[in-house]
């Protein structure tokens, strides 16, 4: 298996910590640009909080798939070694 490809979990562990980040601050961003037009204190707080639900969800998905893969790696790592070790 190639080298890139037994990379890739981490990869996908990396780039769920930065889509975290990406997206919090894009929606933070936004909220406080609606903000200068007025004062919506209870809107901004619900829109924040959303923001953080939304932007975790993706990350955990990014996570899981991330995981997933590994393991499918790793699985497939014992099922060669195992072939291997029975072919000799």
């Amino acid at each position: 298996m190639s080298y890139m490809l037994r990379r890739f979990p981490k990869t996908i562990y990396v780039l769920a910590a930065i889509f975290f980040v990406w997206s919090v601050g894009n929606s933070f961003w936004e909220l406080r640009i609606t903000n200068l037009y007025g004062s919506l204190e209870g809107v901004v707080a619900y829109s924040k909080s959303k923001a953080l639900f939304q932007a975790s969800l993706d990350s955990v998905f990014l996570l899981t798939s991330g995981v997933m893969i590994d393991v499918l790696i790793r699985i497939l790592d014992k099922l060669t070694a195992n072939t291997d070790r029975t072919a000799e």
